[in-house]
C-alpha cells in the first residue's frame, strides 16, 4: 500500500519540496526529450531511405505502389515528433526558470516579524504545558495504584499450623472454620484490588502513550522555533553584509583616484606624493575577523594589477580634465 505524502510542516519545508519535486520533472521531461530525439533520428533515416528507393523508381520508370504517399505519412509524423519535443523543450525551460527562482529564494534571507517570533515561542510553551499535564496525570493515576498487601499467601501458610494446634487440643475446629472465612475475604479483597489496579494501569498505559507524542509534538516546535530564530538571524547578518558592501564599495571607488593621483605625481617626480603617513591621511584600520569562506573584507596586493591601476588613472584623469588640469 503507498504511504500518503508527508505534509510540510514549515514554508522553508514546502519550498524544499517543492524544488525536489521540480528536480525530478525537470529530469522526466529531459529523458522524455531525449527519447523523441532518437525516435525522430530513426524516422527520419527511414525517410531518407524510401526517398531515395522513389527517387531511384522514378529513374528507372518503375511503379512505386504506395512508396509517395508512405513518405507523406513518414513526414507528417515526424512533423508531429517536433511539434511534441518543442513543447517539452518549453516544459523544461519554463521548469528550470522556476526551478532557479525557487532556488534563489530558498538562499536568500526571509524577514521574520516579531509575531512570528511571538508564535515560535508561544508553540513551544504550549508544547511544554502539554508535556506537563500528561506526565502529572501520569503522576495522579501511579499514585491511586493499591499499595495493600496481598494476605492470601500468608494466611494459607498459616493454615497447617492451626490443623497442628486442633490436634493437640489447643485449638478448636470452630478456629478453622473461621480461618477458612478469612481466606475467603482476603481472595475476594484481592481481587477487587486487582481489578482496580488493572483499570489504572491501562489508563497509566494510554497517558504514556499520549505522553510520548507531546514530547515529539515538542520537539517538532522546538525545531520550528530554532528555524524562526535562524531565519531572523540570517536576515539582520545578510542586511549587515550588505550595508558592509555598500560601505566598501563606496571606499573603492574613493580609493581609485587617490591611487590614481599617487601614480601621476611619482611619474612627475613632485615632492607631493601622497603621503598616507602624514597627518593629513589618517586613515582608519583595522583588524578584519577571518571569514572561512572569503578571507578577504576589502583589499588584496597579491602581485600588481594592471587593469586596477588603469582604472585608477583613468578617474584621475577624469577628475583633471573636470577641473581643465589634464
Amino acid at each position: 500500500m503507498t504511504q500518503p505524502a508527508r505534509k510540510p510542516q514549515n514554508t522553508r519545508e514546502a519550498r524544499l519540496q517543492q524544488i525536489e519535486e521540480l528536480k525530478d520533472k525537470y529530469q522526466k521531461t529531459s529523458e522524455n526529450i531525449n527519447l523523441l530525439q532518437k525516435q525522430i533520428t530513426t524516422r527520419s533515416n527511414q525517410l531518407d531511405e524510401m526517398k531515395s528507393t522513389l527517387v531511384r523508381l522514378q529513374e528507372e520508370n518503375r511503379n512505386p505502389g504506395d512508396l509517395e504517399e508512405r513518405c507523406d505519412l513518414a513526414q507528417k509524423k515526424i512533423n508531429e515528433l517536433f511539434v511534441q519535443q518543442t513543447r517539452l523543450v518549453e516544459e523544461k525551460d519554463a521548469t528550470n526558470k522556476l526551478l532557479h527562482k525557487l532556488q534563489t529564494e530558498k538562499d536568500a534571507p526571509r524577514k521574520v516579524t516579531p509575531a512570528e517570533i511571538d508564535a515560535a515561542e508561544k508553540a513551544v510553551i504550549d508544547a511544554q504545558a502539554d508535556v506537563v499535564r500528561i506526565a502529572g496525570l501520569i503522576d495522579a493515576q501511579e499514585a491511586m495504584l493499591s499499595t495493600v498487601s496481598n494476605d492470601v499467601a500468608s494466611l494459607e501458610a498459616m493454615t497447617p499450623d492451626i490443623k497442628a494446634d486442633i490436634a493437640e487440643g489447643k485449638k478448636k475446629d470452630s478456629d478453622l472454620t473461621a480461618h477458612k472465612e478469612a481466606i475467603a475475604s482476603a481472595k475476594v479483597a484481592a481481587a477487587k484490588v486487582d481489578e482496580v489496579n488493572r483499570e489504572i494501569q491501562q489508563t497509566i498505559t494510554g497517558l504514556s502513550s499520549r505522553l510520548e507524542k507531546a514530547k515529539a509534538e515538542l520537539e517538532v516546535k522546538k525545531s520550528e522555533q530554532h528555524a524562526v530564530i535562524q531565519d531572523a538571524i540570517l536576515f539582520e547578518a545578510d542586511k549587515a553584509a550588505q550595508q558592509y558592501i555598500k560601505a566598501a564599495n563606496a571606499l573603492v571607488d574613493a580609493y581609485k583616484p587617490m591611487a590614481g593621483f599617487d601614480h601621476i605625481l611619482k611619474g612627475m617626480n613632485l615632492p607631493g606624493t601622497i603621503n598616507t603617513s602624514s597627518d593629513r591621511f589618517s586613515i582608519p584600520s583595522f583588524k578584519g575577523y577571518r571569514f572561512e569562506e572569503n578571507q578577504g573584507l576589502l583589499f588584496e596586493f597579491p602581485r600588481f594589477d594592471g587593469k586596477f591601476m588603469d582604472d585608477c588613472m583613468d578617474q584621475a584623469k577624469q577628475i583633471l580634465k573636470e577641473k581643465d588640469l589634464a
